[in-house]
């Protein structure tokens, strides 16, 4: 997850909103169906809530259509 999450956040700076948009959903449809409170291993390890907030945000803030 943390590897998908910072793929979107690059291509947010590199200007790509569809890129960005279309791994932002990834994002939410993999932590679709798990515990908002389980800690996802990565570089330091964040709950599912971290990684779905981040999206949703991005999602709602006019840099992404969301659906």
């Amino acid at each position: 997850m943390p590897g998908i999450l910072e793929r979107a956040l690059l291509h947010v700076r590199m200007g790509e909103k569809s890129a960005a948009t279309s791994l932002m959903r990834e994002v939410l449809k993999r932590t679709d169906k798990l515990a908002v409170d389980e800690l996802l291993p990565g570089p330091e390890p964040l709950p599912v809530s971290f990684y779905r907030d981040s999206a949703q945000t991005f999602l709602r803030s006019g840099r992404g259509g969301f659906e």
